[in-house]
């Protein structure tokens, strides 16, 4: 399955799960850096595989964050074209979030790769 078809899969169930977006990070329950294969859901979903990034799956709209390791390389991954690309050295998730969307959305996440800190801080947002 290519990557338009795995987004558009995913895409497919907010309605049932009445969320507005999917909030995908890199991480397993662990908080590790190198993941089990059934832990790449950001691989799965981008096939970027590698060892951070998340990404904001909206309905119209995909948003992949990256550090500035990753950032440079970015336009040669297999998702470029599918997501705005953002380094977050330059603007983190959370203020990303708070800056362009204009109203508070649902946004679905595996609390299993995200740590409490993380969870709040986008709650907020």
């Amino acid at each position: 399955m290519d990557i338009v078809a795995r987004i558009d899969r995913v895409r497919a169930q907010f309605s049932a799960l009445e969320i507005d977006g999917l909030l995908v990070p890199h991480g397993d329950e662990h908080q590790g850096e190198f993941l089990a294969p059934s832990a790449k859901a950001l691989a799965w979903l981008t096939g970027f595989d590698s060892s951070a990034g998340l990404v904001l799956l909206l309905e119209n709209a995909g948003i992949f964050f990256l550090d500035s390791r990753y950032h440079a390389l970015s336009r040669t991954f297999p998702c470029a074209d599918h997501f705005d690309l953002v380094n977050t050295q330059e603007m983190t998730p959370e203020r990303w979030m708070a800056r362009f969307l204009d109203r508070p959305l649902r946004i679905g996440v595996d609390p299993r790769p995200v740590s409490y800190t993380h969870l709040r801080a986008h709650e907020t947002s």
